[in-house]
């Protein structure tokens, strides 16, 4: 195993270096900079007015410039090295490469685009002092790569969620709407949303499951969506338990969804018993002393008293704002266009979400992170043409950059 990986590290040397002639035998400054800045600095040690000190500053200084040249002798010996093994391998690289144009030639359909758009990835590659470009070969794996794991991406697309957001109307400026979008934090109204839409009655278990699968596929995204904009946690953790009850029990604040509004026969009933029973929760944690030092008992009772807000305010809103004629099926189509609403308003800022996931001040995690980005990119180009063609309104990010360095 051991050889195995010498013979492989030997190769990726061999093939990744690539010099010109005029500076291959060239030491760069940056492997003897340091060495040279100390041969010319007298701050490391302390000199003496007298003989001991000019002999002392003189051992300094060849013990450094024999350092210096030590070091230029391994670069040079380990460029001669892979020079020399360049040139025994040479034959073997010819073949490979006219296999290689040979079948590019018959694959390829637009080699000057390919070769501009090579040229402009090589332009964002970080180089060191005197470092030669990066070999067109490994641009253009990396780039083959970055295609592949976008393509999978599109094979996972959400379909769902892009036919829930094809329902979205965004020239809908209702009150319910702008009091939802005035938030920072989706999911929750989202989650909020989808709670209402389950309790109605006289709604097939089909529709119920298709609106699941999409909120579901929608909140997936939202979230990535969320921490790239550092949105309140608090709001976001409040939104993740009100949705695993959901999920899981069709349950919200452990009030059954499928039976327990049978007895409404319209919509309007379901809301007050839904609006009632998210003040009853408020009032109750407002009154309550809590004096247990437990972290999550506090953590748990703060979700409740958020899901609950989120619940009364939405139930009154959409009380005030409907009409009494309404049916329960009408109501249905409009809070689902209300979640489409929502959702594509958060989606709008998907763009931003990638590019930060690249950004990642961590190096050990990049390379996880940008391959997650590029997979996420093919998965959700679909979803942001649709948001995009809609014009939703996302956040100015300039001032949320501000915010979060502040």
């Amino acid at each position: 195993m051991a050889v195995i990986l010498a013979t492989l590290r030997w190769f990726t040397v061999v093939f990744s270096c690539s010099y010109s002639d005029s500076d291959t035998w060239m030491v760069e400054s940056y492997w003897i900079q340091t060495l040279n800045d100390c041969r010319n600095s007298s701050a490391c040690i302390k000199i003496w007015p007298n003989r001991w000190g000019k002999c002392l500053l003189d051992a300094k200084w060849c013990v450094l410039t024999l350092c210096i040249g030590v070091q230029s002798f391994i670069v040079l010996a380990s460029k001669t090295l892979i020079f020399i093994s360049r040139f025994m391998v040479c034959p073997f690289v010819f073949c490979f490469s006219h296999i290689n144009k040979f079948a590019r030639r018959h694959h390829d359909t637009s080699p000057g685009g390919d070769d501009m758009d090579l040229n402009y990835v090589s332009s964002y590659v970080l180089l060191l002092d005197g470092e030669v470009e990066l070999p067109t070969r490994f641009v253009r794996s990396m780039c083959r790569e970055a295609d592949g794991m976008i393509q999978i991406g599109r094979e996972k697309k959400p379909s769902n969620l892009i036919n829930l957001l094809h329902t979205s109307d965004s020239s809908n400026t209702s009150q319910i709407t702008t009091l939802v979008l005035a938030h920072d934090c989706w999911t929750l109204q989202v989650v909020t949303l989808t709670s209402i839409a389950l309790a109605l009655p006289n709604i097939s278990q089909h529709q119920r499951k298709q609106l699941l699968s999409s909120v579901s596929e929608g909140l997936s995204l939202a979230k990535i969506v969320e921490k790239a904009l550092d949105t309140n946690a608090s709001i976001r953790n409040a939104a993740s338990a009100t949705w695993v009850e959901l999920l899981v029990y069709s349950r919200w604040a452990k009030i059954d969804l499928r039976s327990g509004f049978q007895r409404c026969r319209n919509w309007e009933l379901v809301l007050q018993e839904l609006s009632h029973k998210a003040e009853e929760i408020l009032m109750e944690l407002k009154s309550e002393e809590v004096q247990d030092s437990n972290m999550g008992n506090t953590l748990n009772c703060q979700a409740r008293a958020v899901a609950a807000n989120s619940m009364y305010r939405i139930c009154e809103t959409i009380l005030v704002s409907s009409g009494k004629e309404e049916s329960c099926e009408e109501m249905w189509e409009r809070l689902c266009v209300m979640i489409a609403d929502v959702l594509a308003a958060c989606l709008t800022n998907l763009p931003h979400a990638i590019i930060k996931m690249c950004h990642q001040s961590c190096i050990e995690k990049r390379d996880k992170t940008v391959r997650e980005a590029f997979l996420l990119l093919g998965k959700t180009e679909e979803v942001v043409g649709i948001v995009r063609r809609q014009k939703q309104p996302c956040i100015d990010h300039d001032n949320e950059a501000i915010l979060v360095d502040c």
